[in-house]
């Protein structure tokens, strides 16, 4: 297989994630010290101009604003490279002009070799002399190709002068890397268009007048194309910096990139960036200010980088499983399935069925297989956040890329859905769903959060991919969607996005327990009431180097805990001064309360200085810090020294022992990277992906190639293979954040065992080093007791949605700290829905099945209350429910106390017994007994007959049946259990009476299971299971508590078998308590009966009321 699968020059003028940073460099003088004013990472040299560091300490960050760097002197002799790297930080090697490696012997400022103007031109180190760089020269003219269009799509000079059809799949115009096509890319003489161009070519002017600020909502797009936008190589602006001419601004834009204006009375701050942005922030103040009050910048120094020792459990790495596609975002799916999502290739290792790559898989941890997996628009650096109803939503994107796929579409303003299930597999491999709506306006590398009304805030994002410097190609605003995830069409400005512009992209957000958002960009971070669009409060700028894209570090909000009142405390390590490989990374980290009266930056610091470093929870709230570089940026091929280490991270500790080291990785995690926990409590770490296009195998053009092997970090708290709680059984996996409890059952590794934890879990939806919507809480428990295994607790949820929102999450149940296999629960909303095929009260809309194609196909409902009891009949309406995984909460009714004959229940069911429903959904329509419940449920939620028949012949087969178990198998056994346990006296002739009855009746049943080895009672070929089977398998199943034994019916005892495996009928068995009572049966079947005084109680006031 080749190096690699696309010639990456092909897409030099395409869309990439390298949106070019450019900034104004700022002026030094090299005898004066004190009035340097370089930027991190960079010196004054003797001509006055301030340059890189090229020293073999950069990843440490310290102040350099006064340090006066003399360069190492160049050797006039030295050993040759062998690999294309040179220079100072490769050992002072030089480039040799006979390499057959390489081509070239200049050693450029970053350290390789080669022969362009960026080798041999301004910062070349050494052989500078031998390969002169050539000078710049206009676009030639374009020239009409000289042969006939190609098959392949390939063109230009370096293909025989063949031209394109205008006319054909590829397009009409070639491209200066000798591809046809329609983009700007292929199609202007400005970005080397060879022949078939749409325009002429550019007339230099004799002296290029000075630019002219005009307003930015004036001021056009810098290009308007169907295809990617182009993109040009990060730099520094290296030209002298002008005089500021005085002129206001009139747009907030300012300095040498914008008509040397200043920024005056501008209302978001008098100082100029070195990006061009009027603020008065440490971003526009600080490093690299233009002009405007630049010595007045407020803030402090942050720490320098700090030795962390390493952890007494450091947990251990293991390479293990593959992605299928480079793993640009990530997210753990309701199933324990890991979902990876790319940007359109040229190359993935998986395959679909049309023949074109997938750029999203489906990865089962356990297994190690994987999926691929479809979508229809481009997902590249797109946004995410489940949604209130569980499905994974995918928002933002890129433009097309027809050339390599035709089949995925424009992706800028997408909005797509993935959706799986926790109780079964029916939803696996399914592909991404896009209903055709879409976002307001185009967003590349948004961020996103659901809210607690279900809501989902949408922010930030490149309009187009061009300059960010260049306030018309940004979206510094934001927009709602619904909770269903249909755009509401509306796009606000947000300020603190507008005023930290460029590196206003993927800023960190996080919920609160008071609605508000904490908002952090840049160097700046507030308090931000969405609902209103109002700032509540602003913080001090977080000390140190930028935070954000294309900077990122890595931001994670702790544990909440009732202990602290539920209160936020945010983390935010890493970043980096500007985009460039030579830029040093910050070891810095502040941590912040932000609901605290005085709250205000806590610094701290890492080992070592990384970006691209992402922080992630682990199920005992301690932070786990992997992935990044210590030198660069964000971007293709700009960033070196990837960093190895993992980095333990515990909050409850003294600051400067929180940090310990863990193991090293073997795999540089760079650009493009993930990590997220999985349901055993492991770290799953994947990713790295800093080239266009994949690169199999290190060049030096490409050191770093695209990664697929995905590690697992195994956490100290399961290192040495302790033993875990086992037999976890929660009592409702349908959870509401109201300060409501459950029940969780399980067995503790010993007897002892000391303290449980259990903690809720939301992983998110991760790319970029930024994981939104992450969040963790401790629960409130009670009842955990030592000295024994069997364990049962009582849990508390939070008291509201802002600490919990709706969607799915992981319980994880700890015990000494050990985690349990964790499992996943939904937390639903609050509101109920008022009417079938309308809206509900928060807006939502839920689907009754996943086969739909447009938002017309989606209804309201349900929401059905069951009130019922662990019995036979209540069991099996709770089994239906749960076999048509609709939505449904449970009212349990205590029959010791009566509650069945309570004024409120006889309004549901007059005759006073269970199981009972209420369907919220349709005005609270009631329905009683429990042959009428099946078929009611059946008429309005079994649309697609999944458990019913839509024959009439079968249908009316199956009602037989069904009034067969209500008529005959229900009476007639209870009877006999009530003779057998209950009846005040023994009669021996009631007793064998309903037993012999009960044994006829399940003789009807074995001949039916007989009859051509039918596996179910209803349907052809064998049978289908029914509704007919869920009404009689309880009873049966409850055949020992009536004298009963099975053995003597092996069809009718397989069958009752084969269907209680099943994972609906688990859980329906559970309801309403979380506790089955046959359990207790099975372990002694002699066991007391504790409703026998009640139903002898029963049965007097029935004869006291109605005997004679």
């Amino acid at each position: 297989m080749r190096t690699t699968l696309f010639g990456l020059g092909a897409l030099a003028g395409l869309a990439s994630a390298n949106i070019s940073f450019n900034w104004v460099n700022p002026t030094c003088e090299f005898n004066t010290p004190a009035s340097t004013r370089c930027l991190t990472g960079q010196h004054c040299t003797e001509q006055n101009t301030c340059v890189a560091d090229l020293r073999s300490d950069k990843s440490k960050l310290i102040s350099r604003s006064s340090l006066r760097v003399v360069p190492a002197k160049r050797q006039n002799a030295g050993q040759y490279s062998t690999d294309g790297k040179c220079g100072p930080a490769n050992g002072n090697l030089l480039c040799d002009p006979n390499s057959t490696a390489y081509t070239g012997s200049c050693c450029s400022s970053y350290g390789w070799c080669g022969n362009s103007a960026a080798h041999c031109g301004t910062g070349c180190q050494s052989g500078c002399g031998n390969d002169p760089a050539p000078a710049p020269v206009n676009p030639a003219p374009t020239t009409p190709g000289t042969a006939g269009p190609r098959d392949d799509g390939r063109c230009g000079k370096e293909f025989g002068g063949a031209s394109c059809d205008a006319n054909s799949a590829y397009g009409g115009c070639c491209s200066s890397y000798g591809y046809c096509g329609t983009t700007d890319g292929h199609c202007l003489v400005a970005n080397g268009c060879q022949n078939g161009c749409k325009d002429s070519v550019p007339v230099v002017p004799a002296e290029t007048p000075k630019p002219t600020p005009t307003p930015a909502v004036s001021r056009p797009p810098s290009t308007t194309t169907s295809g990617e936008p182009v993109l040009g190589k990060p730099s520094s602006v290296t030209e002298p910096k002008a005089h500021p001419t005085g002129i206001p601004t009139t747009d907030g834009s300012c300095g040498a990139k914008f008509g040397n204006t200043v920024c005056g009375t501008w209302a978001q701050g008098s100082c100029c960036s070195m990006y061009g942005y009027c603020g008065n922030t440490t971003a526009h103040c600080g490093e690299g200010c233009q002009n405007g009050p630049c010595d007045k910048a407020p803030g402090a120094v942050a720490p320098a980088a700090s030795p962390a020792p390493v952890a007494l459990k450091p947990g251990t790495l293991e390479i293990k499983g593959r992605s299928g596609v480079p793993a640009m975002h990530a997210g753990l799916m309701p199933n324990g399935k890991v979902v990876f999502l790319d940007k359109v290739e040229n190359y993935t290792e998986l395959k679909l069925p049309n023949g074109q790559f997938a750029y999203s898989s489906e990865y089962d941890p356990v297994t190690q297989k994987l999926v691929p997996l479809a979508y229809k628009t481009n997902a590249f650096c797109s946004g995410g956040i489940f949604l209130a109803d569980g499905r994974f939503a995918s928002l933002g994107g890129n433009a097309p890329l027809d050339f390599i796929d035709p089949t995925v579409g424009d992706g800028f303003k997408g909005i797509r859905f993935l959706e799986r299930s926790s109780s079964d597999n029916s939803l696996d491999g399914k592909d991404w769903v896009e209903l055709g709506a879409t976002l307001d306006t185009a967003r590349w590398y948004a961020s996103v959060q659901i809210m607690p009304d279900d809501t989902i805030f949408v922010a930030s994002g490149s309009l187009n991919g061009l300059d960010p410097s260049k306030p018309e190609n940004n979206n510094p605003t934001y927009e709602w969607l619904n909770a269903d995830g249909t755009p509401q069409g509306k796009s606000i400005d947000m300020e603190i996005l507008s005023k930290n512009q460029p590196y206003y992209m993927y800023p960190f957000i996080h919920l609160m327990k008071d609605g508000n958002l904490f908002v952090q960009v840049s160097k700046s971070a507030e308090i931000f009431n969405a609902a209103t669009g109002t700032v509540v409060r602003k913080f001090a700028d977080l000390p140190g180097a930028y935070r954000t894209y294309p900077n990122t570090g890595g931001s994670v909000m702790m544990a909440l805990s009732s202990a602290n009142d539920w209160n936020p405390d945010v983390i935010i390590c890493g970043g980096g001064p500007y985009q460039d490989i030579t830029a040093p990374s910050d070891p810095s980290c502040g941590r912040i309360r932000p609901l605290e009266a005085n709250a205000e930056w806590e610094m701290d610091s890492m080992p070592e200085g990384r970006g691209m470093v992402e922080g992630t929870l682990l199920a005992d709230g301690t932070i786990i810090w992997v992935n990044g570089a210590q030198e660069g940026a964000q971007g293709f091929g700009v960033a070196e020294k990837p960093s190895l280490e993992v980095l333990i991270y515990d909050p409850n500790q003294p600051k400067g022992k929180r940090f310990t080291t863990g193991p090293t990785s073997t795999i540089p995690r760079m650009y493009h990277s993930v990590a997220l926990l999985l349901l055993d409590g492991t770290l799953l770490i994947s990713g790295s992906n800093p080239v266009e296009m994949p690169v199999l195998k290190a060049t030096a053009k490409d050191p770093y190639i695209t990664e697929f092997r995905n590690e697992i970090y195994t956490p100290p708290y399961l290192q040495g293979n302790p033993t875990r709680p086992s037999n976890v059984r929660l009592s409702s996996k349908d959870l509401k954040a109201n300060g409501s409890t459950f029940t969780i059952r399980f067995n503790a590794p010993s007897a002892d065992a000391k303290e449980v934890k259990v903690s809720l879990y939301y992983g998110g939806f991760v790319t970029h080093s930024v994981h939104m919507g992450h969040r963790m809480a401790f629960l409130d428990t009670k009842g955990f007791r030592t000295g024994r295994t069997a364990q049962t607790i009582t849990v508390t949820m939070p008291p509201n949605k802002s600490i919990a929102p709706a969607g799915p999450y992981v319980v994880y149940v700890l015990v000494d700290g050990v985690p349990a296999m964790g499992q996943f629960v939904k937390l639903e909303s609050e509101e109920e829905c008022l009417e079938c095929l309308g809206l509900c009260r928060n807006k939502n809309l839920y689907k009754l099945n996943f086969k739909f194609s447009s938002y017309a196909d989606i209804t309201c409902g349900p929401n059905i209350e069951l009130l019922t009891s662990a019995t036979p009949n209540g069991q099996k309406i709770s089994i239906f429910l749960e076999e048509l995984g609709i939505s449904y909460k449970t009212t349990a009714i205590d029959l010791g106390k009566d509650e069945q004959k309570t004024s409120s229940f006889l309004k549901t069911n007059p005759n006073g017994r269970i199981p009972a429903i209420i369907d919220h959904s349709r005005n609270s329509f009631r329905v009683f007994e429990s042959g009428a419940i099946f078929l009611y449920v059946a008429e309005y939620y079994d649309k697609d007959f999944k458990f019913s028949f839509e024959d009439a012949d079968e249908k009316s087969e199956m009602i037989q049946w069904l009034f067969f178990q209500n008529a005959g198998v229900g009476p007639m056994q209870g009877q006999a259990n009530h003779f057998l346990r209950y009846a005040p006296e023994k009669i021996e002739y009631g007793t064998k009476r309903y037993q012999n009855e009960t044994r006829r009746l399940y003789s009807v049943l074995e001949a039916r299971l007989n009859e051509s080895d039918r596996q179910y009672l209803v349907g052809k070929n064998g049978g289908k299971y029914s509704l007919a089977d869920m009404s009689t398998f309880t009873w049966v199943r409850w055949a020992p508590w009536a004298g009963i034994d099975l053995e003597g019916f092996p069809k009718l005892k397989e069958w009752s078998d084969r269907i209680e495996k099943r994972e609906a009928v688990q859980k329906g068995l559970l309801v309403p308590s979380g506790e089955d009572q046959i359990v207790r049966l099975r372990q002694n079947p002699n066991v007391d009966d504790p409703f026998k005084e009640w139903v002898q109680k029963g049965q007097k006031e029935v004869a006291s009321a109605h005997g004679k």
